[in-house]
């Protein structure tokens, strides 16, 4: 109870009024869990996202979350927030390829979340169509800030063609993957 800051009621073994008092301890509990969990994540070599967003969105849910966004709009941007992709940076990861080489075939820098939505010239298209200008990458910050600043939106209508930008890319990426696949087991075959 003390480390809950609750000794007092233990302490007299008076609740006065107990769902007031069950509300303080469950936001005491939730709020020592989530310290906990962002303590373990910050210190994880996979969390610059979040390190990038959490500041700004401690103990609140997401306007994205809480508003009429089509689900499966929720499931890619959760995907981008979480790296559920096959994205270089998260596949290098699996394989222990050095985060500096976890390249982009087009633009040989290397390919996280940043890149994708902000400055690969693959997806200009789909960047020019999708992303609202306010959002585009600002001479001052780096893709993954710029990144974090439209994540942490409470624009839903970026936050919708976010999620429409990242599914297209995620197919046109996939198709780029496969083709280099085909080639190279194409060419190895060939010898």
């Amino acid at each position: 109870m003390s480390k809950h800051n609750l000794s007092d009621y233990w302490d007299t073994q008076n609740v006065p009024d107990r769902e007031k008092f069950c509300r303080l301890a469950k936001e005491r509990i939730y709020g020592m869990a989530f310290d906990g969990l962002k303590d373990k994540a910050i210190n994880s070599s996979k969390s610059w996202l979040f390190k990038l967003i959490i500041p700004k969105a401690e103990r609140r849910c997401h306007s994205w979350y809480l508003t009429k966004i089509d689900r499966k709009n929720v499931k890619i941007i959760s995907k981008l927030r979480l790296r559920g992709h096959h994205l270089a940076v998260e596949v290098g990861s699996w394989l222990d390829i050095p985060r500096e080489l976890r390249n982009c075939s087009t633009c040989l820098e290397v390919e996280d979340e940043g890149h994708v939505v902000m400055s690969c010239s693959r997806y200009t298209h789909l960047r020019e169509r999708y992303i609202l200008r306010e959002f585009r990458l600002r001479p001052k910050q780096t893709e993954n800030e710029e990144l974090s600043i439209l994540l942490n939106s409470e624009n839903r209508r970026a936050i919708d063609n976010l999620a429409v930008f990242f599914r297209k890319a995620l197919v046109i990426h996939n198709e780029y993957a496969e083709a280099y696949i085909r080639e190279q087991l194409g060419g190895n075959a060939a010898h």
